[in-house]
């Protein structure tokens, strides 16, 4: 990709002549060759990753359209310094969060679900539920965060099942949600 060098009397340039294409990003101007995509036939994977990234793309616009979510993805992007707040909240309609450890811990505030959670803009809500083998809801609510990513469930009342799961979802800002669920034995509970 060119780099293009503009004197004052042509300070933007963005479009496409003589199979050119010609863009401006963070205020610097780029030449690429125009792609040609005739008699290109496109797999099925291909075609579903055209459709993320349309469904990517009208996510992004809806965001540009509300004022305060424009906001944060702007605040953000500043922050970051190498990123377009446009692709930024598109990629974050791309990337679902991750949760990566659920941990039982015995601290002085009583028995706690502490859960890690990550995503690449934010995880914002996070809810954790307890429930036997069989599906039943033992207790249930959402987590606090505390910091770096970890957020803490407090149950009102400790199951006093032997075995149960627990069951946590990661929702970020964009509407994606992680789901991950792990066995608890009375036996493996640790200290924090």
């Amino acid at each position: 990709m060119a780099k293009l060098s503009l004197n004052s009397a042509l300070r933007r340039v963005s479009g496409h002549i003589d199979g050119y294409v010609y863009k401006t990003i963070n205020g610097r101007s780029f030449i690429t060759k125009k792609p040609v995509f005739e008699n290109r036939r496109w797999s099925r994977d291909q075609k579903a990753g055209h459709q993320r990234m349309k469904a990517a793309a009208r996510y992004a616009n809806d965001v540009w359209q509300d004022p305060e979510r424009k906001a944060f993805y702007v605040a953000l992007a500043k922050k970051r310094k190498a990123w377009r707040a446009y692709s930024l909240a598109s990629g974050d309609y791309l990337n679902p969060p991750e949760i990566e450890a659920i941990n039982v811990v015995d601290t002085k505030a009583g028995r706690q679900v502490h859960v890690y959670a990550q995503d690449d803009v934010g995880v914002i809500r996070v809810t954790v539920s307890l429930r036997t083998a069989k599906g039943r809801v033992l207790a249930a609510g959402e987590a606090a965060v505390e910091h770096d990513g970890r957020w803490m469930y407090a149950p009102p009342a400790w199951p006093q099942e032997p075995e149960f799961e627990i069951e946590v979802t990661a929702e970020d800002r964009a509407g994606n949600r992680a789901v991950k669920v792990a066995g608890v034995e009375k036996d493996s509970i640790g200290r924090d």
